[in-house]
């Protein structure tokens, strides 16, 4: 998945981030975000800035070592360095309460990486 920073040009400029497997689905995801932000507003263009790839996105299932399976309901960027971009996640856990951590952490691995391995996860 990639993530881009969109800038949205409504008569006042709104940014936000979307994940989106290329360009032109990360400039559509951000024409309809912007128009349920400012529905009263016609969107006049859209600037879209590369951030980076990444694996987690919302609805990802995920395994924590302690908390076992769950699924990402929110993700949101915390920082972002040359090598990495830092998320600060909701997970709600099937067997446990909804938590929110930052990611990515060694416990937490998306569960299509722990298939076929022994009960513990990475």
């Amino acid at each position: 998945m990639k993530l881009y920073k969109a800038a949205v040009d409504l008569h006042r400029v709104i940014e936000f981030e979307v994940s989106a497997e290329s360009d032109i689905d990360a400039n559509n995801i951000a024409l309809k975000l912007a128009q349920e932000m400012a529905p009263d507003s016609q969107p006049r263009r859209v600037a879209l800035t590369y951030l980076g790839d990444y694996q987690l996105s919302v609805g990802t299932r995920i395994t924590h070592r302690i908390f076992g399976p769950g699924t990402i309901t929110h993700l949101q960027i915390t920082s972002r360095k040359s090598d990495r971009i830092e998320f600060r996640a909701t997970i709600d856990f099937d067997h446990s309460d909804t938590k929110v951590l930052h990611l990515p952490h060694q416990s937490v691995t998306p569960e299509e990486l722990t298939v076929g391995k022994d009960d513990n996860p990475l």
